[in-house]
């Protein structure tokens, strides 16, 4: 009986049914004991070899019958990817620009891309390192590779436009800024979103278009106000005509920036064009009052003398316009006919010669 029991239990220890882990086991020993007492008489104290056999055949049985119990597969080892392994040396690069080092930046980016030529991360910063150097088509290629690799790369068409700009391409720049205001991530800044607007309100303003120039300056100014975007908006409406939105729009800005005398002289120059001279004077002495060497401003108030009919005032005006820039043809222009209208017509000759000589269309 005893070695039956020992047979049992070894059989049981290396099929590993008398563990806890894993797949539940049936209650073996209770289905050998089951057998024993069924095949025992009552009153025998020892097993015949008959009975043992039974036991063993019904032991058997029951071991075929339970689940096979295999090991788990060990976790597979995931490979790091190319680029990530490279992340230090390209953020080593973004330091480089930053410190004004594009050529270092260029050549540690370069080795990172010939290891990993589908580095999502080294082309973008090798394209800022290129326009760092004025290479905007080399540029160009790097943020294209950036954005086939990441086609929903923000920053990578904003940094393409920036290059199509310098390259005077300025649909594809037009392009790639509306891109990058579809792809710009929610988290971005309003300075950030501003200023794409800006970009593409310069590119717009370059390419003839006012009327697109002013709505993304507007939605800049919207977002976050700035007197650079005031001013370019302000300067659409002057190309437009716009002259008494143009004077509103330098009216705000002399409200932000009271002593550039640039929105003076530009808010003069509108009020000219709708011929409100007494209020274009009044500007253009607050100009000349801010910033008193300014030869532009100088004939521009000249010629409201002009139309004041104040010919000798005008003509002070243009002698000191001309005083600090001698090569002005209009000048000279308008000089010479201030001086017919006083009757100097020698003199009015010699300023429209010299008019001549410096613009031929005007001969």
């Amino acid at each position: 009986m005893v070695r039956l029991v020992l047979f049992v239990v070894v059989i049981l220890t290396v099929s590993g049914c008398g563990t806890t882990g894993g797949v539940p086991t049936p209650n073996i020993p209770a289905t050998v004991d089951a057998a024993l007492k069924a095949a025992l008489p009552a009153s025998t104290p020892t097993v015949t070899p008959d009975i043992e056999a039974t036991i063993e055949t019904r032991l058997q049985a029951t071991l075929t019958s339970l689940p096979t119990v295999t090991a788990a597969p060990s976790p597979t080892t995931i490979p790091t990817p190319c680029w990530l392994s490279f992340l230090p040396d390209v953020t080593e690069a973004l330091g480089l620009i930053g410190k004004d080092d594009p050529y270092s930046a260029i050549t540690k980016l370069t080795k990172v891309i010939n290891s990993c030529p589908n580095s999502r991360t080294a082309y973008w910063p090798r394209g800022k390192a290129f326009q760092e150097i004025g290479q905007n088509q080399r540029a160009v290629d790097d943020y294209t590779n950036a954005i086939d690799l990441n086609p929903k790369a923000a920053l990578a068409y904003l940094d393409r436009g920036s290059a199509y700009f310098d390259l005077e391409k300025y649909s594809l720049a037009i392009e790639d800024y509306t891109a990058a205001l579809q792809y710009i991530s929610a988290e971005a800044t309003d300075k950030d979103t501003a200023g794409i607007y800006h970009s593409r309100g310069d590119a717009f303003n370059v390419s003839g278009n006012y009327q697109r120039a002013i709505e993304d300056y507007t939605r800049a100014v919207e977002i976050e106000p700035s007197a650079l975007v005031y001013q370019k908006r302000a300067l659409m409406y002057l190309e437009l005509g716009a002259y008494r939105r143009a004077i509103q729009e330098y009216t705000s800005l002399i409200g932000l920036e009271p002593n550039k005398a640039q929105h003076y002289r530009s808010k003069g120059i509108a009020y000219s064009a709708l011929g409100d001279y007494n209020d274009a004077l009044q500007a253009f002495n607050e100009s000349l009052s801010k910033e008193p060497g300014d030869a532009f401003t100088y004939s521009s108030r000249g010629s409201v003398y002009y139309h004041l009919e104040d010919y000798r005032l005008a003509i002070d005006d243009y002698n000191e316009s001309l005083r600090i820039d001698s090569n002005n043809a209009n000048t000279y222009y308008m000089r010479g006919h201030a001086n017919l209208a006083l009757g100097l017509q020698k003199v009015a000759q010699l300023d429209l010669d010299k008019e001549c000589q410096l613009d031929k269309q005007w001969c």
